[in-house]
């Protein structure tokens, strides 16, 4: 998701000071060389960027010796370096050293403690890092410690919590490693047994293929950042996609969804039009929108599909439902599907300008109002019963979207903000940099210097400067907005619902926008917090950190149940 309202995942490795994380060769199996080598190649989407050529050799009184060399082609300019890492037999780190034109990285244990020193770009940076092992060492760039921690996992069926040393981030992340299906590896000397396990550290989740009888990584993939470090010369699984693949849905008996088209002001919106199965009336229907960024009609997070989800929910339930692919995919997708030559540099200049010149009331409400008007025209669905369902900041802009076309019935947030963006999003990287094994008082300044920008609601920005992915005319637009005047002001119903385990939207806004809606003179609302749900309203075991985003999940019907029953006691009978 492109703004921090909906902050990625992927977040925790941009705080650490990387976006890629690759590894080196794994320990060797009993009977093996002494010395083994080999070469990990690194995937970034659809493209190779980068390689590591690693080594591992036995440590004499236990443990290994892991040393690589490679290159990263991120950015413009290559980025080469050397590590060496020296581990115990249990894998606790013993020496490190990473470096690099740019950057240098050394850890020292003292005790039970380690010391971790930097120097980025000739700035110095130290740090002591605490905290209960068992200790492994993953760095940002390097797959080769894969290997170290696989040696962990062997004959392993039971989770194991750990703690990552980052040298990169000058920090320790608590993390927990959960083993999945058995599979195997296709490789030099014939196929290999393996064991796929789920890394959580923070709210990142990394998917691993591990040896099951030596520990080595065949694979390591992030599927926030679409990353991917595969062992050269081998393939894991059959046929096995880089990434989690969206599940398809069932739809409930006797619904059908519809591919349509929606003629919003600045381009086609391509959509689905769910409708439940026939009955004696038409039913109510729902726009719903999703949160920020770039968001298609489902709102896919990895194998996920929120809306989807609620969609299909509705359609057991008797209510229709509509949602769309933002203009931001549209555009993108125009930049991405440009051939070459003048008139493909001419369609891509054009998708810049206008992603460029977008504001937050283009991208979410003056679609969404044409969306609303374009469903009130439709023979299938009663065109005097419509409702607005907005997830997350898609929320904020429900009260806007209904004047902009009415009439409109009722109004429902889903993890709806109380509080202005940018507030949100410090509480939210707070949050996040703490996972990281920041304390309280690093992460709030952390937080504070990521949204200098943003000062005085944005201000000081340029129409054109690009902050967090965003322009300063869509920044200043989107910051201009309170969510509890704008609720306030509406006199509409208003069903609000808040999953209770929801790490990025609190119960604290769940509570500022009843507040506001029961101080209105006029105008019902409702309130209804789930337990165990997460902001994407799936049940979470245990914390909400953002890293279960990317495992396959589905929302809870209770979510379903109460929304459409809201609906359809506001329609009543009737038909168009």
């Amino acid at each position: 998701m492109r703004h921090a309202a909906l902050l990625p995942p992927a977040l925790v490795l941009a705080l650490l000071g990387g976006a890629a994380a690759q590894e080196p060769a794994g320990p060797p199996a009993d009977g093996a060389a002494a010395v083994t080598s080999t070469t990990w190649r690194l995937r970034l989407g659809d493209r190779e960027v980068g390689t590591e050529e690693a080594s591992v050799t036995p440590r004499p009184g236990g443990g290994w010796v892991v040393a690589s060399r490679g290159v990263m082609r991120l950015t413009a300019e290559p980025f080469r370096f050397e590590q060496r890492l020296e581990v115990d037999a249990a894998g606790r780190p013993l020496a490190y050293r990473l470096d690099s034109k740019s950057l240098a990285f050394e850890v020292v244990p003292e005790g039970d403690d380690f010391v971790v020193r930097g120097q980025i770009m000739g700035n110095r940076q130290m740090r002591r890092v605490q905290g209960e092992g068992p200790w492994v060492c993953l760095d940002n760039l390097m797959s080769s410690h894969y290997d170290v921690l696989g040696q962990l996992l062997v004959d392993r069926r039971e989770p194991l919590a750990l703690r990552a040393l980052v040298p990169q981030g000058l920090t320790g992340v608590a993390g927990t490693v959960r083993p999945g299906e058995p599979g195997v590896a296709h490789g030099p000397g014939g196929p290999r047994a393996t064991r796929a396990w789920a890394l959580t550290l923070g709210n990142v989740l990394v998917h691993l293929d591990v040896d099951a009888r030596d520990g080595r990584t065949y694979r390591m993939r992030v599927p926030a950042q679409r990353l991917e470090a595969l062992r050269d010369g081998w393939t894991v699984g059959e046929g096995d996609a880089p990434g989690p693949v969206a599940r398809a849905g069932a739809l409930p008996e006797g619904a059908v969804e519809r591919a349509v088209t929606i003629p919003g002001p600045a381009c086609p919106l391509p959509g689905t039009l769910t409708l439940p199965a026939p009955g004696p009336a038409k039913p109510p229907v729902v726009l719903l929108l999703a949160g920020s960024g770039l968001q298609d009609r489902d709102e896919t997070i990895g194998a996920n599909k929120p809306l989807r989800d609620l969609a299909h929910g509705l359609a057991a339930r008797g209510v229709a439902s509509l949602r769309y692919d933002r203009r931001t995919v549209v555009l993108v997708e125009r930049l991405r599907a440009a051939g070459d030559g003048a008139e493909g540099e001419g369609a891509r200049a054009e998708a810049r300008a206008a992603l460029l010149a977008m504001t937050f009331a283009d991208e979410v409400i003056d679609d969404a109002a044409a969306a609303l008007t374009w469903l009130r025209a439709q023979p299938d669905v009663r065109g005097d019963a419509l409702f607005v369902a907005g997830h997350s900041l898609g929320a904020v802009a429900a009260p806007e979207v209904a004047r902009a076309s009415p009439p409109v019935r009722g109004l429902a947030t889903l993890a709806g903000p109380g509080r202005r963006l940018d507030l949100l999003m410090e509480e939210q990287i707070t949050f996040q940099a703490t996972l990281t094994g920041l304390s309280e008082a690093e992460a709030r300044l952390r937080a504070k210097e990521a949204l200098a920008p943003l000062a005085e609601r944005g201000a000081r920005l340029r129409e054109e400067e690009s902050v967090m992915g965003a322009s300063g005319r869509y920044w200043r637009d989107v910051l201009a907005r309170d969510p509890v005047a704008l609720f306030g002001a509406t006199d509409l119903p208003v069903l609000v619902l808040q999953g209770a385990a929801d790490c990025q939207v609190r119960r604290t806004d769940y509570d500022l926008l009843l507040g506001a809606l029961e101080a209105r003179p006029g105008g019902a609302q409702r309130g209804c917090v789930f337990p165990g749900l997460n902001h994407l309203f799936f049940a979470v075991s245990g914390p909400s950190t953002g890293a279960e985003y990317h495992e396959p999940g589905r929302m809870d019907p209770a979510v379903a149940e109460e929304l459409a029953g809201w609906v359809r006691q506001l329609a009543g009978a009737g038909g168009r």
